[in-house]
């Protein structure tokens, strides 16, 4: 009875409605999750906040918040599949830089879609109808114009200096005549869990902008010919950048991260969402340089008394980063109290040592230095060992 009339009822539907249904009905199905990831960049690095990029003035960003909606996938035979009711808030100081959707449905594609910003209903529509949590919540994404009405689809703002001055330029982009298309070719397969991370070019968005001749300032008026060439710039700023068939959670912060210490690259592990959510130290940004510096050390033997053991010696990585003594031996092969643990999943671990005394890994790495029965140093002793190593000094420069 109610296949029939469900089928009667598909029956009657114009055939633009199908993509519609099919997307929907995929929703129920689990295990189909799409995460796309943006990444903002500039000169092929990932853009840090507060510094200088090499444009026009030294113009630095301070703050990149966008909207997206109107996510839709391209099959092979030209058709789109669109989403509905799907929006995302994406922001660069807080590391929000995922957007989600779950129920994709199984098959070849060859493209993706989204829209930055929101149409013209859902632009008009009062905000606080939406959930506490939800893209569109103005708690959330601070992108509502109160009482004037409508949304920003994108806030791009910075700093620069001109004539030995500092200047700000504060470019909002929204209203209709603005909305935001992207299109991005790529080739992939629905139906199971997939990472699409597409990169955003912020050198492309500012493009021919001289802020000289076009202003520092845009609220997307009517006519205004700033906005509509920031639009045609930030909808071609979107490429490819990775694709894994998996989910990767986007690491959190308890607060606004720090920015990136000069001359270095920020590190995204990839963490399937499988595990449980990771929240990395704000005031310790995660860099290629600072892992490739951790692994050294691990392995750097003057960190104890007598330069003959490192932390490796005890956490054998061929036995899971663990001691197959029963009790550890020191640097003086003094007989240590316990065994040396394993070293595994710490990014999820509250507390460590066996007895959990030490609350964080930055305290925990301290205390085998000094412990006499492990390698029994001073920290200024090694502070002073280290920096008769240039190569080493200027590892941590």
């Amino acid at each position: 009875m109610h296949l029939i009339f469900i089928k009667t009822l598909l029956s009657k539907m114009p055939l633009g409605a199908w993509a519609m249904v099919a997307w929907m009905l995929a929703l129920s199905a689990p295990g189909q999750d799409l995460q796309l990831q943006i990444v903002p960049m500039v000169n092929g690095q990932a853009l840090r906040l507060d510094e200088p990029m090499a444009l026009l003035d030294a113009a630095q960003v301070t703050r990149l918040d966008c909207l997206l909606s109107g996510l839709a996938l391209q099959k092979e035979d030209g058709a789109w599949l669109e989403s509905q009711d799907w929006f995302a808030y994406l922001s660069a100081a807080t590391g929000r830089q995922t957007a989600k959707v779950s129920g994709m449905p199984a098959g070849e594609y060859k493209g993706i879609r989204f829209r930055i910003g929101v149409d013209e209903t859902t632009n008009k529509s009062d905000p606080n109808g939406y959930a506490p949590d939800h893209a569109l919540n103005p708690q959330v994404n601070g992108l509502h114009w109160g009482w004037q009405g409508g949304y920003i689809f994108m806030a791009l703002e910075g700093r620069f200096m001109k004539d030995g001055m500092e200047n700000g330029f504060s470019y909002h982009i929204a209203n209709a005549p603005q909305l935001m298309t992207v299109e991005v070719p790529v080739a992939f397969r629905g139906g199971r869990p997939l990472t699409l991370e597409l990169e955003f070019d912020v050198q492309r968005a500012l493009a021919g902008i001289d802020f000289a001749k076009d202003g520092t300032s845009t609220h997307s008026r009517e006519g205004d010919a700033l906005a509509a060439k920031l639009k045609t710039n930030i909808e071609q700023a979107f490429r490819v950048r990775s694709m894994h068939y998996d989910v990767y959670q986007t690491p959190t912060f308890a607060t606004k991260p720090a920015p990136l210490p000069a001359g270095t690259h920020a590190l995204t592990p990839a963490m399937t969402q499988r595990f449980p959510q990771v929240q990395l130290p704000a005031d310790n940004p995660l860099t290629q340089e600072g892992v490739a510096l951790g692994r050294q050390l691990f392995h750097d033997a003057r960190l104890s008394v007598n330069q003959t053991q490192s932390c490796a010696s005890c956490h054998d990585q061929t036995r899971a980063f663990a001691d197959a003594r029963r009790f550890s031996l020191g640097a003086e092969q003094q007989m240590g109290k316990r065994n040396a643990m394993p070293l595994f999943n710490l990014a999820w671990q509250s507390s460590f040592f066996w007895d959990g005394r030490a609350a964080t890994l930055r305290e925990q790495v301290l205390m085998p230095i000094q412990d006499a029965h492990e390698m029994n140093e001073t920290l200024p002793k090694v502070v002073a060992k280290l920096s008769e190593d240039p190569e080493c000094t200027q590892a941590f420069a």
